[in-house]
């Protein structure tokens, strides 16, 4: 069915429509960027890298199936140029010949290490957290803190300490002592020497407690300071009764 525009109505139309707003796609690049190819890079990315995570598993697991197969069993005490280049299993006891000493508590012995840890008497402040009951219904969350004394081998801030003006006696800032560590050259188990990477993973210590006589080996500055009790050595006037910013010196 024809259809009549009333006179001046078609260009009435046409002058509406060219008026009205026309929303067309962006064409600039941030946006392409944000909704096609950052999306499509992100999901190359993360397939690449889950492929490339379970090859190194499946990796990890046939070396280690190709290791075990190949693992021969020795005993310790003998060496043999057959197994060389092989994976080889021996069990045993680590020992070695060297002398470690510590060079101003002049503790020494054989050992495979030997460690020199420094401990000082500190405030330690303890923060706890209560619910406690609002006047208008419900409850808050307030922190409380309590405050006590205890050895502690590095520096505690008591400058930090939420209520630090009851405290007139801070903790010193520095230990007096360093640590310190020393490590045999020479370690074996049986006929085997163990390089230097095997003995630096080894960290099983066991304390080495000092006795009087060895107060006599403690370098002549330090010598006047310390006196020995339970197996350590203490810088203080009461060890039995330490004091904030006294420090005791332990072996493992």
């Amino acid at each position: 069915m024809p259809m009549h525009w009333p006179a001046g109505s078609q260009s009435s139309t046409t002058e509406r429509l060219s008026q009205s707003p026309m929303t067309l796609p962006p064409s600039n690049t941030r946006f392409w960027l944000k909704t096609l190819v950052l999306p499509a890079v992100a999901l190359i990315v993360g397939t690449y890298l889950l492929s490339w995570n379970e090859s190194r598993a499946v990796s990890k697991s046939r070396t280690l199936s190709q290791v075990a197969a190949g693992l021969v069993t020795i005993p310790s005490d003998s060496v043999h140029s057959v197994n060389d280049g092989k994976f080889v299993h021996l069990t045993g006891q680590l020992q070695t010949s060297d002398t470690l000493k510590d060079p101003e508590f002049g503790v020494s012995g054989q050992f495979i290490k030997l460690q020199r840890d420094v401990e000082m008497y500190q405030w330690a402040q303890i923060v706890v957290e209560r619910n406690h009951p609002k006047p208008d219904g419900g409850t808050e969350v307030r922190k409380e803190f309590a405050y006590s004394r205890k050895w502690s081998n590095g520096v505690i801030n008591s400058n930090s300490f939420s209520e630090k003006e009851q405290y007139p006696n801070p903790n010193p800032e520095k230990l007096p002592y360093p640590v310190w560590s020393g490590e045999a050259s020479d370690v074996r188990v049986g006929a085997f020497r163990l390089n230097e990477s095997l003995v630096k993973i080894y960290n099983e210590f066991v304390p080495q407690a000092v006795t009087e006589s060895d107060l006599a080996n403690v370098s002549e500055e330090l010598r006047d300071k310390f006196r020995v009790r339970e197996g350590k050595f203490y810088n203080s006037k009461d060890p039995a009764n330490p004091q904030v910013g006294d420090v005791r010196v332990l072996f493992r």
